[in-house]
């Protein structure tokens, strides 16, 4: 669906791409005529979709965005209708979603993902549309670039050794991959720049402190109160206490726990990374506190809040917390 809707969004390409496009149709068994057929049906709603409503997306359109458009356009019968065959079409792509967990490695380009759909628009003409679009663009890469310094500054901190740049660019890795399962994606995108973006091994507050950065950024941008509330939820959801009260933040939990379900060797590093970061405090201390931790964890009916996780690292964490909670007592797991 993402090539058939090519046509509709705010960009053209190289009839080299199209040709090469048209081929690749065909190999999954559509002609040109299927794919003309197809692209007349949708021309309407996709039209009024993209350009009607000023949405200008020049990136990507997808089957949501077509069946969001044609649930707009046609009667009840008549979606379902398409619906129906909608779905029967996509059934034929072998290929996989095209966001991968590659498309977003850095706390750069997850700002950047956000801030362009985030970002006030102001009044908006026709007649000064470039001019537009460009100061909104400038502004939009200014702010990127302030952000991504501070919150690489702040992630590199010299006392950081797991909670660091390289745990936020894993996260979001992971949301590559977990993305269909969040309702408000840009809203958990954003919880995972910001949800250790303050951090002290001595304080008690960090995920407030960080949840109050995150919400503040979001009211220079005019964000409505209730969203900022949800990324304040999720972020302090991210303290070791309490259960998930909605669906993205036990996706966001789940991300930022992944870590325990990994080889050995992956958890083990972590597992040490924990341990520098509270250097400070003597060994005699530490063993029972971490302890105490790991053990809350086992004590939980499920580590993970969602399928995908639950199906494929719940057992590695658990195995991999007895370890750890072996070690730390001296004695064989």
């Amino acid at each position: 669906w993402s090539a058939l809707l090519d046509p509709f969004l705010d960009t053209w390409e190289e009839q080299e791409t199209v040709d090469a496009q048209f081929a690749w149709f065909a190999e999954l068994g559509l002609d040109r005529g299927a794919v003309d057929g197809w692209r007349r049906e949708v021309a309407p709603a996709m039209l009024a979709y993209n350009f009607g409503t000023r949405l200008w997306e020049w990136a990507h359109l997808d089957l949501y965005d077509v069946l969001m458009a044609q649930r707009a356009r046609l009667s009840r019968r008549a979606f379902a209708d398409f619906y129906v065959r909608a779905m029967r079409l996509a059934q034929i792509d072998p290929v996989s979603p095209s966001w991968h967990p590659a498309a977003e490695p850095g706390v750069a380009s997850a700002l950047f993902s956000v801030l362009i759909e985030w970002h006030p628009h102001g009044k908006r003409s026709l007649k000064d549309f470039r001019r537009q679009w460009d100061a909104r663009t400038d502004a939009i890469r200014r702010l990127q670039q302030r952000l991504s310094a501070e919150l690489t500054a702040a992630y590199s901190e010299a006392h950081r050794r797991y909670h660091a740049l390289a745990h936020i660019e894993h996260c979001l890795r992971e949301l590559g991959t977990m993305w269909r399962y969040a309702i408000r994606l840009n809203e958990v995108r954003w919880a995972i720049l910001f949800h250790d973006a303050i951090y002290d091994p001595r304080r008690q507050d960090n995920e407030a402190r960080s949840a109050a950065w995150a919400c503040t950024v979001m009211s220079e941008l005019c964000r409505p109160t209730d969203e900022q509330e949800r990324v304040r939820a999720m972020i302090l959801a991210t303290a070791l206490a309490g259960e998930p009260r909605t669906a993205d933040e036990a996706l966001l939990l789940d991300i930022d726990r992944s870590i325990l379900g990994a080889d050995e060797a992956t958890f083990d590093a972590y597992d040490r990374s924990i341990r520098a970061e509270y250097d400070w405090v003597p060994e005699s201390s530490y063993r029972p506190a971490r302890a105490a931790v790991l053990e809350s964890f086992l004590d939980r009916r499920l580590l993970y809040h969602t399928a995908p996780y639950r199906t494929r690292l719940e057992t590695s964490a658990r195995k991999n917390i007895q370890r750890a909670l072996a070690s730390l007592r001296g004695v064989e797991p």
